[in-house]
C-alpha cells in the first residue's frame, strides 16, 4: 500500500490523482495522467527476486514508452525527513511538467 505522504503531498499540486494505468503495479500506485507521473514504492520484500526484478524493469519500459515517468520510492526515503522533504520537491517538480508523447 502507498504511505499516505505521497497522495498528500501531491494532491497540492494536482487534483487529477487516480490509479495507475494497466500496466502499472497491481497495488494502488498514484498516477497523474496529466503529466504521466506514476510513484512506487519499492520494497525488499516485493521488489528483490529476480522474477520481480524484470517483470518491474518490463513494465517500466512499457510505461516510458507510454510516455510516463515511473518515480521509485522507499520506505527508508520516507521516514527520513531531509529525504522526504527532497522528494516532496521532486514530486511536485515532475507534476509541473507536461506529459512526455508516448512511441
Amino acid at each position: 500500500m502507498q504511505p499516505s505522504f505521497v497522495h498528500t503531498t501531491c494532491r497540492r499540486r494536482s487534483s487529477t490523482l487516480q490509479s495507475a494505468p494497466a500496466t502499472a503495479p497491481t497495488s494502488p500506485t498514484p498516477f497523474w495522467p496529466k503529466t504521466g507521473l506514476i510513484v512506487e514504492l519499492q520494497s525488499i520484500a516485493h521488489h528483490a527476486t529476480p522474477a520481480a526484478m524484470s517483470a518491474d524493469a518490463d513494465r517500466t519500459r512499457r510505461l516510458t514508452l507510454a510516455g510516463c515517468r515511473v518515480v521509485y520510492v522507499t520506505w527508508a526515503q520516507l521516514v527520513d525527513r531531509e529525504e522526504r522533504d527532497a522528494l516532496a520537491r521532486d514530486l511536485w517538480s515532475f507534476l509541473d511538467r507536461p506529459r512526455r508523447s508516448a512511441r
